[in-house]
């Protein structure tokens, strides 16, 4: 009887063993608790911005132009490297990638502090794929270049006179050296020639060049052939061709991630692993430099808030957590307050640019939550996009900006062209043919012009695709956008 019964035990748990391999299983919508959705989700973004060797961008070749200048770039084409946070006319959480909520408290240790753990600012930075220490000398300052500074709400030149910042970006610093096939977007992968600044510097015009950087690129905890003093060295190469052909530069920290997190994703806040550092060591390099001027962050955008307190007072003071895009851990943010503490330690007096909340459009609070600068050389950053959804308009401008440049000088950081609303997908279908003349970029840059407000359109490296202001490194202007970009330049 004991083993009858112990046989029909036996047989039914096969059944049901079989059953289960069988039959349909449970998914994400049947509540799987080994599904999580949030994860599939950062998953699929990885993959639509996949690096190096891909469907999307191909062998990294760098003899090859259209190699570089043919496929779409990890970057989300426009240098921001986020998940757009919405469909063009849809809602802010549609599309927008988030991890889930970090409840870890906030870091309270006070600014300026080393932490239990970490390396205090300027000291030998470990971990990442490669090691490195940052550069403790200043170099030589170059014999060209405008040299600008800010005197009340105005930049002005060495004699003290207004000067007109006008220019572009160029992208291409802040992801090569990271995804491992160069220091710039050039077609070797090196420093933009001689002859290639001369030719932006041709645009008549153009005073400055907004250039992107990558923290970890800069700080040796990169792919060890394109970062460290190699970076640092075709960085300096580039702003001192710059500076002889007479243009000024914007170091931007472009690209960042806490601990050993590769930083090719755009991070909602600076980290204080290393931002403080890469500042630290930046103002040291440039700190004779009267043509370099610092922002200090790309499109800060703390627990994706518009115009919250929590989210001023992580953008000014850091401390709050928040998750990283790179790591998809939480980290804990440096404010801008630390950075321009890193900047002004150093002794530099260069210029400082921190832009505002929501990818830089919202500039509601900048003025109360503005951090101090000793050194008086503090300006506001604004970024300008047809698809901006809290700050699109010169009405707009007026409400929010004015009030800043009665105070501060403002540049606005990045500026975008017409694009129409039926876009969804800016990362990949965003073509020159997309680009339209409905009249934002024109009144964007004359109301900027015409408030003595500073800019750079995004952007001059030929990438073709709609963000490309030129259709080659000889300097052709894209028909609609590189065009209209240029007689705006020339007018001014």
């Amino acid at each position: 009887m004991t083993a009858t019964v112990a046989t029909l035990v036996l047989i039914i748990a096969a059944l049901v063993a079989v059953r289960w391999s069988s039959g349909p299983g449970p998914t994400a919508s049947d509540g799987d608790p080994q599904v999580d959705p949030v994860a599939h989700r950062w998953a699929a973004e990885a993959k639509r911005h996949s690096t190096g060797p891909s469907a999307t961008r191909g062998t990294p070749a760098p003899s090859s132009t259209a190699a570089r200048t043919s496929a779409p770039r990890r970057t989300a084409t426009r240098g921001t490297g986020r998940p757009f946070r919405h469909p063009i006319g849809g809602s802010a959480g549609a599309t927008q990638d988030t991890a889930p909520p970090d409840t870890t408290p906030a870091d309270t240790t006070q600014p300026g502090t080393t932490r239990p753990g970490t390396k205090p600012p300027g000291s030998t930075v470990t971990g990442g794929p490669s090691t490195g220490t940052t550069p403790a000398t200043t170099a030589p300052a170059p014999a060209g270049g405008p040299a600008f500074r800010v005197s009340r709400n105005r930049f002005v030149d060495a004699q003290g006179d207004p000067i007109r910042l006008a220019g572009f970006n160029l992208s291409g610093a802040e992801y090569a050296c990271i995804e491992g096939w160069g220091f710039f977007d050039t077609p070797d992968g090196s420093a933009p020639t001689d002859a290639q600044v001369a030719t932006m510097a041709g645009w008549a015009g153009a005073t400055v060049v907004r250039l992107p950087l990558n923290e970890q690129c800069w700080l040796g905890l990169g792919p060890a052939q394109y970062s460290g003093e190699a970076y640092r060295q075709a960085v300096l190469e580039l702003v001192d061709r710059l500076a002889a052909h007479g243009l000024a530069t914007l170091l931007d920290l472009h690209r960042s991630a806490p601990g050993d997190a590769a930083s090719k994703e755009q991070e909602p806040m600076p980290d204080r692993d290393h931002s403080p550092a890469f500042w630290t060591s930046v103002a040291t390099t440039f700190a004779n430099w009267p043509s370099v001027g610092f922002d200090l962050f790309n499109e800060p955008f703390p627990f994706e808030e518009e115009n919250t307190t929590r989210a001023w007072t992580c953008w000014r003071d850091g401390g709050c957590r928040l998750t990283s895009a790179n790591s998809r851990q939480p980290y804990t943010a440096a404010g801008m307050q630390e950075l321009v503490d890193a900047v002004r330690a150093t002794g530099a007096r260069n210029v400082v640019l921190a832009g505002g909340l929501y990818w830089a459009e919202s500039m509601t609070q900048w003025l109360t939550y503005r951090p101090h600068d000793p050194a008086g050389q503090l300006a506001a950053g604004f970024h300008a996009y047809s698809f901006n959804q809290y700050c699109a308009t010169v009405s707009c401008y007026d409400r929010d900006l004015t009030p800043i440049m009665a105070q501060v000088p403002l540049l606005a950081g990045e500026v975008g062209p017409d694009l129409p609303k039926t876009i969804k997908d800016f990362d990949t279908s965003c073509s020159i043919s997309q680009v339209g003349s409905t009249g934002f970029a024109t009144g964007t840059l004359g109301w900027l012009d015409a408030h003595g407000a500073g800019w750079t359109t995004w952007d001059w490296t030929p990438t073709n695709d709609c963000w490309s202001l030129t259709s080659s490194w000889q300097g052709q202007p894209t028909s609609i956008w590189g065009a209209l970009v240029r007689r705006e330049l020339a007018a001014g």
